[in-house]
């Protein structure tokens, strides 16, 4: 179970781990460096005018994200010595069925509590009316940025820096695993819905970053992970959406306003939704491989 967080291809000594960090370092601060220019020639020539958060979107989410997969790329193959692949999964594929699976478990949790919410609270979401070609053309953009976004963090802070402290601490899942969760929960202390309620956002930051990364130890791999975070981000940010939010945009077909008892029902209860499903699938399919087992030895 724990063979994503020991690889045993290329070279994963310390000298090569801070080395491999530099050049992700450097790459994501030439993607920030280079975005700004491409970012103003961009709205010069651009073709899209529904509005001017769509264009920023394309080079903020998509072009500064790529940017910092490929530093993960050139780190993996260049400095560690092994396949890019191994950021991702120990296995000689990519898994896609749980991509799917975390894509799927957590898209339904979002629309069911949330769906739910706003059957009970209905005072809470305020209908920002809806244009069916723009709705469509974001949701264009949406699909194809977002998981390259949420892919790079992915591989930065359950790819990479999960591998890395899991050679500090000797590989132990537990240690690996609360580390990760203040590195990605801390990062996200500095979004503008911590200004709301910092102990009930930066508990629920807590516990999405915990699930996450538990997920990774859980299905030996980043797949699951990968898949969640991306769903999980493109309906926040198409369909509901803080009256400030991280990506400090209004597209959203819903806004939701802040109070502190709706924020507990809809970020803790959705994400302790899909956590539980998550518990029952990885369950069910240790069960699965003990009949296997057992039988194969009958």
């Amino acid at each position: 179970m724990d063979a994503f967080l020991r690889p045993t291809q290329g070279t994963s000594t310390q000298r090569r781990y801070i080395a491999a960090f530099i050049v992700i370092l450097f790459m994501t601060i030439l993607g920030a460096a280079s975005y700004s220019w491409l970012l103003q020639e961009w709205r010069r020539v651009a073709f899209i005018s529904v509005s001017p958060a769509l264009t920023e979107f394309v080079f903020v989410i998509g072009y500064f994200s790529f940017v910092i997969i490929l530093g993960h790329v050139i780190a993996t193959k260049a400095i560690l010595k092994r396949p890019f692949r191994s950021l991702v999964t120990p296995h000689a594929r990519i898994q896609w069925p749980n991509i799917f699976a975390g894509a799927l478990l957590v898209g339904v949790s979002i629309l069911f509590t949330y769906s739910l919410t706003m059957l009970f609270f209905p005072h809470a979401f305020t209908f920002n009316g809806f244009s069916f070609s723009t709705f469509m053309i974001f949701a264009g953009i949406m699909v194809v940025t977002v998981p390259i976004q949420t892919t790079a963090e992915e591989l930065f802070f359950r790819g990479f820096c999960m591998q890395w402290i899991s050679t500090i601490v000797q590989h132990r899942p537990f240690i690996v695993v609360i580390s990760v969760t203040l590195l990605f929960a801390g990062m996200h202390f500095w979004n503008p819905e911590m200004q709301f309620d910092p102990v009930i956002v930066g508990v629920g930051y807590l516990l999405l970053s915990f699930a996450y990364t538990h997920a990774v130890v859980l299905f030996d791999g980043l797949e699951f992970s990968i898949g969640a975070h991306a769903i999980n981000n493109i309906l926040l940010v198409l369909l509901f959406a803080l009256e400030t939010n991280a990506f400090e945009m209004n597209t959203s077909v819903w806004t939701v306003e802040y109070s502190s008892f709706v924020y507990v029902i809809l970020m803790w209860g959705m994400n302790a939704l899909w956590y539980a499903g998550m518990l029952v699938i990885v369950y069910r399919q240790t069960l699965i491989r003990r009949i296997k087992k057992v039988s194969m030895r009958d």
